[in-house]
């Protein structure tokens, strides 16, 4: 009786002495493969309405943002302007790889990490601004404490 040569669906291929290390996994370390995978899940009809309803949201909140942006113009903040229209374009293209998710077949892994990449850029702007103000405001709150402390000195 002939040995199967072939390794069980899932498990990695059999080593080859005569192929570099990481070769057999594609040129990436076992767990460590390319950013976007060309095959893989496909949601089922509840993950996919899930997925609709974040493309949903997130282009309404890409909407509000550019919305936003086009508002500030009038008070003159340009930095709040710019800030709020890369908002909202990460947003709406985040939405619309969540909603690429629910249209299209065999490509669900690559739209979600690509909408998470979106959500990622986007989280990680905010939470740049957001410490460089708190930081400014503790700052300018620390100037006025000492102003207030030299004028009182005099």
């Amino acid at each position: 009786m002939a040995m199967n040569q072939y390794p069980p669906p899932g498990s990695p291929p059999p080593m080859n002495p005569n192929q570099a290390p990481m070769a057999q996994y594609g040129g990436h370390a076992p767990g460590y493969g390319p950013a976007y995978p060309q095959h893989g899940y496909e949601f089922d009809a509840r993950e996919n309405q899930a997925m609709s309803g974040a493309a949903t949201w997130t282009m309404v909140l890409g909407v509000i943002y550019l919305l936003e942006a086009a508002s500030g113009f009038l008070s003159g903040n340009i930095l709040s302007v710019a800030l709020d229209a890369v908002f909202g374009v990460l947003m709406i293209m985040a939405s619309q790889a969540f909603k690429q998710i629910v249209t299209t077949q065999g490509q669900d892994v690559t739209h979600l990490m690509r909408a998470l990449d979106k959500l990622t850029t986007l989280l990680r702007i905010r939470t740049v601004v957001l410490t460089v103000v708190g930081v400014l405001v503790f700052l300018a709150f620390a100037l006025l404490i000492a102003v207030y402390l030299l004028l009182h000195d005099l």
